[in-house]
C-alpha cells in the first residue's frame, strides 16, 4: 500500500539527509516513519524506527537521547514479543554504554542480548555479543575473562565459518595478549586477522590490523562498526513495512 511505501520513503530520504549533513531534516523524517507506523499500529515498525533514531542520536553523541529512543523500542517491540529486536536494541545499548565508557553497564547488555540470542539459537549473533564481553573485559583488564569470552567466540566463528568474526576476534586476542605482555602471540593473532580480512577484500579493516602490526602501541577501537548494525536495522524496518503491508 501507499502507506507502506511512504515510511520506507522517508527512512530513504532521512538516510540521504543524514549523509549530507542535513541533521534536523534527517531526525525530523525518522520521526515522520516512526508516526506513520503507531498511526497504523505497526509496534515493530515504531521500535525499529526508534532504533533508527537511536543510532542516530549515538552518531551525535547525545547518549541521553539515544537511550530514551532505545527505551520506547524495547516498549515496542516487548508489545509485540519480538525477541530478536529486543536482544538487537539491547546490542544497541551496549555500544551506547561503549561510547559513554560505561563498561559495568556495557557488559549487563551485552549480557542480556547474549541470553535471548543463545534462546534463539542464533550462532552468529551470539558470537557477536561474546566478542563484545570479552571487548569490555578488556577494558576492565579482566584478562582472564576477556580470553575467555573471545576464545568462546572464536570456536562459534571458526565452526560456522563466519570469516569476519573469525578475524576480529583474532583482533581482539591480539589486544589482549599485548597488554599480558605477550606481543608475539598478540601478533600472531593480528597476523591471522589481517590475513583473512584480506582474503575476504576487506581493505579498511586489514589497513586498521595492519597498523595495530606496525605501531603496537595504536590506539585500540572495536573493528565491528555499529554503523553495519544501523544500516542493517534499516532493511528490517523495509521488512516489516513490507509485511504489515501484506496483512492489511
Amino acid at each position: 500500500e501507499a502507506g507502506s511505501e511512504t515510511a520506507t520513503t522517508l527512512i530513504n530520504i532521512g538516510l540521504v539527509n543524514w549523509k549530507q549533513g542535513d541533521l534536523k531534516e534527517a531526525e525530523n523524517n525518522f520521526l515522520q516513519a516512526a508516526d506513520w507506523c503507531m498511526k497504523h499500529s505497526n509496534s515493530q515498525g515504531v521500535g525499529e524506527s526508534y532504533v533508527r533514531l537511536a543510532t542516530f542520536h549515538k552518531s551525535l553523541s547525545s547518549f541521553n537521547s539515544a537511550e530514551d529512543y532505545c527505551r520506547k523500542a524495547l516498549k515496542a517491540f516487548k508489545d509485540v514479543d519480538s525477541k530478536s529486536s529486543i536482544a538487537n536494541t539491547y546490542y544497541v545499548m551496549g555500544n551506547i554504554s561503549l561510547d559513554r565508557k560505561s563498561f559495568d553497564a556495557a557488559g549487563e547488555y551485552f549480557n542480556k542480548a547474549l541470553t535471548i540470542y543463545s534462546e534463539l539459537a542464533d550462532a552468529r549473533e551470539i558470537s557477536k555479543q561474546l566478542i563484545f564481553l570479552g571487548y569490555v573485559s578488556y577494558r576492565q583488564s579482566k584478562l582472564n575473562e576477556a580470553k575467555s569470552h573471545l576464545n568462546d567466540a572464536l570456536s562459534i566463528t571458526i565452526e560456522n565459518n563466519y570469516q569476519e568474526l573469525v578475524a576480529s576476534t583474532y583482533g581482539y586476542l591480539g589486544h589482549v595478549y599485548k597488554k599480558e605482555g605477550d606481543l608475539p602471540t598478540a601478533r600472531k593473532m593480528w597476523t591471522d586477522s589481517r590475513n583473512i580480512y584480506q582474503e575476504l577484500d576487506m581493505i579498511k579493516e586489514a589497513r586498521v590490523v595492519q597498523d595495530w602490526l606496525d605501531k603496537p602501541d595504536y590506539r585500540f577501537s572495536p573493528v565491528i562498526s555499529l554503523a553495519v548494525l544501523a544500516f542493517a536495522t534499516f532493511f528490517l524496518l523495509r521488512k516489516y513495512l513490507r509485511d504489515a503491508t501484506r496483512s492489511n
